[in-house]
């Protein structure tokens, strides 16, 4: 089902009211790809479906939360709808449903949720860069940076990556390395020893690169792992032949 039924009444000393039943959209209906398409025009988008047959009515809900949900009953044999006065860099959510019954107070027992999905009027630049970064496991040519996600609600459109930037601080040299989105850690290589660098990272939609985190400072080692057994070594054996 697409939709939650309330039925509300009040009750007082003289008994209970009539009751009011109230129809309150599934919001967190899973998407259903490839059914619903929407075509963003600045403050107003198109959107556009494909059923499997011919219901009498569309119902179409959209909304960028359960508390801000609006609903449109189609009766007219057409396939598409345009949504106005929509806000930009919010996330909004559309469902469309058939019916072949068109009354609001009969539909929602037998409309069908054929098509979910997601869509921005207009899209910005993430507002905030991840809250944490660390990095670990620095070592003479790599390191690894870690970071969390930087939350939806600062996405401010479809999030399609992580940019990490990194620059050698002494030789003013800049580096850049792109991840999915989904992913929040990366090994560094290349690197350079003994050398100081300097990370951020921050997150890339379609309308380019957002706001950049704090920054991370590490030196890389002047040794690696071979380096520093080798050197252990040494010092152990100088120091059994002193004991000779």
């Amino acid at each position: 089902m697409a939709y939650y039924m309330l039925n509300i009444s009040a009750y007082n000393e003289a008994g209970e009211s009539p009751q009011i039943t109230y129809v309150v959209p599934d919001f967190t209906a899973k998407v259903l790809p490839g059914q619903v398409r929407v075509i963003s025009q600045g403050n107003r988008s198109v959107v556009t479906w494909t059923p499997e047959y011919n219901p009498k009515c569309f119902v179409v809900d959209w909304g960028t939360s359960k508390e801000d949900m609006h609903m449109k009953i189609i009766t007219k044999p057409i396939r598409n709808f345009t949504l106005d006065h929509l806000q930009p860099y919010k996330l909004y959510r559309i469902m469309v449903h058939t019916s072949n019954i068109c009354e609001c107070e009969s539909f929602v027992e037998h409309e069908r949720t054929f098509g979910v999905t997601h869509f921005y009027s207009v899209q910005g630049v993430p507002r905030t860069g991840p809250a944490t970064v660390t990095i670990s496991n620095v070592m003479k040519h790599s390191a690894i940076v870690k970071w969390t996600h930087i939350p939806q609600r600062d996405h401010l459109g479809f999030l399609q990556e992580y940019r990490i930037s990194y620059i050698d601080i002494m030789k003013n040299h800049s580096l850049a390395v792109a991840v999915n989105s989904s992913t929040t850690s990366y090994l560094l290589k290349g690197l350079k020893e003994k050398t100081a660098y300097r990370v951020q990272i921050s997150g890339v939609t379609s309308a380019g690169e957002g706001a950049r985190s704090h920054s991370q400072i590490f030196t890389t080692l002047k040794y690696g792992q071979e380096n520093c057994a080798g050197q252990q070594y040494q010092i152990q054996e100088t120091a059994a032949r002193c004991k000779m």
